[in-house]
């Protein structure tokens, strides 16, 4: 893949930027790499032009209410009016799926009849993950402090592979990323905000889901949206079924 650096973001390519080709944007979740989206650029053609986000180092929030994903949204923007991206479609996973809602409803503001796929992206309270809400649960330096590695070391030695792979990438992201992270997602997913704004903004709507992970109290409140269940799958269902994903996403997104 092609690496370029702009601002605090990594983005990842699958070949040099053409802003004329069909563009996907990849939104890995928190604790998530470019690399484990590889395989996302080998299901598509040459005629598509696949750009993987990955956020790299402590990213310094600079607004006054802290949030980082807004932060985060906003330098994404920035690099599509740059490279004049007019035109693009969406796959975000757990809280990487509260990223193109946020571009759409503050930045973009137009709805798109791109498609978006969304895979356990956050989108009403109950389904912010037991992590997100412990992490705030703690206060900020004890979590800095003594929290942070606590999770990892609980992660590492899960009997979940793919827990136990999240554990590995936790140890090369910064604590105070992964609480502000986590502190924003909590903000944004409360009253149902990030559900209303996904039903409007998006024409084109896919929501995947683990079935050992499927949230009963958010599928029922998605109605107008296509629904796809990832059998002999988790939270992390792209990685637990890759064949699905790259006998699919073509398909899905119709290029």
């Amino acid at each position: 893949m092609i690496k370029l650096k702009f601002k605090n973001l990594n983005f990842f390519m699958n070949r040099k930027l053409d802003n004329r080709l069909n563009i996907i944007f990849v939104f890995p979740g928190l604790g998530s790499f470019a690399k484990e989206y590889e395989y996302f650029s080998d299901s598509f053609n040459q005629r598509n032009q696949v750009i993987i986000v990955e956020f790299p180092g402590i990213f310094i929030v600079n607004n006054k209410n802290n949030d980082y994903l807004f932060c985060i949204t906003k330098e994404i923007f920035l690099f599509i009016k740059k490279n004049n991206i007019n035109k693009f479609s969406c796959y975000g996973h757990s809280m990487g799926g509260i990223i193109p809602i946020l571009l759409f409803k503050f930045f973009i503001k137009k709805r798109s009849k791109s498609v978006f796929i969304n895979n356990e992206g956050n989108l009403i309270y109950s389904d912010s993950s037991f992590v997100t809400k412990k992490t705030i649960s703690y206060d900020k330096c004890f979590f800095l402090n003594k929290g942070f590695s606590n999770l990892v070391r609980k992660c590492n030695s899960s009997d979940d592979n793919s827990i136990k792979k999240w554990g590995r990438n936790l140890s090369h992201i910064h604590p105070e990323n992964f609480y502000n992270y986590c502190k924003s997602t909590n903000f944004w997913t409360q009253n149902n905000k990030l559900l209303s704004y996904y039903k409007y903004y998006f024409k084109k709507k896919i929501y995947i889901y683990g079935e050992n992970s499927r949230n009963l109290e958010l599928l029922s409140k998605l109605f107008g949206v296509q629904k796809i269940k990832i059998k002999k799958a988790g939270h992390f269902s792209h990685l637990n079924n890759k064949d699905f994903f790259k006998k699919s996403l073509t398909k899905f997104f119709k290029v």
